[in-house]
């Protein structure tokens, strides 16, 4: 693994050398979209590289709390990339020394590794970060979805038409990102093409899915079951 840790000026990272683009700006993961982008510019793994610390020194980009530093994280990971931690508290200046993390992230950054290295496609992309930024996994088969600090009280169980086919049958969790909690649920989604609209599909029931209104939601959609094949019309997501 090569790369350049860009301070001032961001390195060329379109240098054959380079195997990684190495990132220090961290307005990049305050929505997923960043990452998306940086792996359209590039075609190269985005690694999201100090994003700022958990912690309550005085330099600003040592002041985060744990919730924000997590939101960075599935933020990152939602857009196709990886994210790096840091704590920076008084009692334990952990960055500059080692020590004894006491920071509230690091467990929550590991339930997002464990979410992530189960995951039964094996790896996340963004799924069609142009209209639905905050979606992640392998069209047709798995979809991670993060509200961030968003409140939802509900989503409608609306898909990306990629890798779609009509009949086919998911189920759905709905985890806790910071209270670390998943809630698997009964029913079971079986999804049509959208009337009228050439870019989604839905449950053919148009259920929605509640939701507890509270920050830091993901769903966890996964498929259960093969739908039949619909022939692709040719259009491009853009048009």
């Amino acid at each position: 693994m090569r790369s350049i840790h860009n301070a001032d000026r961001i390195y060329d990272y379109t240098k054959p050398w380079v195997s990684h683009v190495s990132y220090q700006y961290y307005n990049v993961v305050k929505s997923p979209i960043g990452t998306s982008i940086l792996r359209d510019v590039y075609n190269k793994p985005i690694m999201n590289d100090e994003i700022n610390y958990e912690g309550d020194i005085e330099s600003r980009w040592g002041q985060l709390t744990g919730e924000e530093l997590v939101f960075r994280f599935w933020n990152a990971i939602i857009g196709g990339g990886y994210a790096t931690h840091g704590e920076s508290y008084k009692e334990s200046p952990w960055i500059s020394y080692g020590g004894r993390l006491v920071g509230s992230s690091p467990s929550r950054i590991g339930f997002l590794r464990n979410i992530v290295e189960t995951n039964p496609v094996g790896y996340l992309e963004p799924i069609d970060h142009f209209y639905e930024n905050n979606m992640a996994g392998k069209g047709g088969e798995y979809y991670l979805i993060y509200f961030g600090k968003d409140k939802p009280k509900k989503w409608d169980f609306v898909l990306p038409k990629n890798g779609l086919a009509k009949g086919a049958k998911f189920k759905a969790d709905i985890i806790d990102t910071w209270n670390m909690t998943i809630t698997p649920l009964a029913k079971t989604f079986e999804v049509i093409p959208m009337p009228n609209n050439k870019y989604k599909f839905i449950d053919k029931n148009n259920s929605s899915i509640k939701l507890p209104s509270k920050q830091y939601l993901a769903l966890r959609i996964y498929k259960v079951s093969e739908g039949g094949k619909i022939i692709n019309d040719g259009r491009h997501e853009l048009e």
